[in-house]
């Protein structure tokens, strides 16, 4: 059904990614798939200091079919400009900027000749500032790219569903399923890119504040309403009431959501108002 949707516009990037047949793709997949994306611009112990994770936490894309399939990357990216900024976010696989930590295995054979792996804990050297300079350089475009799609997304999200998609009614949650796993395909990673990346949004920036809490709202109220089917298929939840009330109990467990909601009903207009399904995503301005 996502397939009818976007079509396969991106099906010859995404197989050669898969495929990995180049020693470019190869590398820059080995990195993109890594289960911790990280920021190459800082060392450990920096963002240790400025206390921000080392890692997202996941790949940036464990899947290349859940960007592809957004709306914003279907609409302003042609093949070439997808390919191009997967090849900048993958480059720099295995180098790190400073001393970082990193887990090695050893084979130690003890006094009876017997063979046993040790895990081992040890702090790699930094990659040299000369060989790091241009990586970050490609790093920072395909970055720029990534969040241009982004800001494009949640921007359409944002006139799409106002502050009406914790309170959307059954029958709309099941016609417009599909659009909604589609708008929502990359969710995940958004939030953890906005919560666990130092590079991705600028806090001095107010547009990049604004894109923030609209991940951090859109995200987690987007994947609960998606979830929500399963409760309706198994008649654990019957009227738009009882919907409503399971959907605000379950984004708002969490404080940050509460917060960004609370941010956005003040600071932004596009908010303020109900459900249009007829919103497009619109080109940068």
């Amino acid at each position: 059904m996502q397939l009818v949707i976007t079509g396969d516009k991106f099906r010859g990037v995404i197989d050669e990614f898969e495929n990995g047949n180049t020693p470019e793709i190869a590398q820059a997949k080995k990195r993109l798939k890594s289960q911790h994306y990280y920021t190459l611009h800082r060392s450990e112990a920096e963002l240790k200091e400025m206390g921000i994770p080392k890692t997202i936490g996941e790949p940036i894309f464990r899947s290349f079919e859940s960007f592809q399939r957004l709306e914003a990357a279907q609409t302003l990216l042609t093949p070439e400009q997808y390919r191009q900024m997967l090849l900048d976010l993958g480059a720099g696989a295995d180098m790190h900027n400073g001393e970082w930590e990193k887990t090695i295995q050893e084979k130690v054979v003890d006094a009876q000749g017997k063979t046993e792996v040790v895990v081992k804990k040890v702090m790699s050297p930094g990659t040299p500032e000369e060989e790091l300079r241009p990586v970050l350089e490609q790093n920072a475009r395909g970055l720029e790219t990534y969040k241009m799609v982004v800001r494009a997304q949640m921007d359409m999200i944002t006139r799409k569903y106002g502050n009406m998609l914790e309170k959307i009614p059954i029958r709309e949650l099941i016609t417009h399923y599909v659009e909604l796993a589609r708008d929502f395909s990359d969710a995940q990673v958004a939030l953890s890119m906005a919560a666990g990346h130092p590079d991705f949004l600028d806090p001095s920036k107010p547009e990049d504040q604004l894109l923030r809490k609209r991940i951090e709202y859109y995200c987690r109220v987007g994947k609960f309403a998606l979830d929500q089917l399963n409760f309706l298929y198994m008649g654990m939840v019957k009227t738009d009431e009882e919907l409503a009330e399971t959907m605000s109990s379950g984004c708002f467990g969490d404080e940050s959501c509460q917060q960004s909601k609370d941010y956005l009903l003040e600071n932004d207009p596009a908010f303020q108002h109900q459900l249009d399904w007829d919103q497009r995503v619109l080109p940068p301005a």
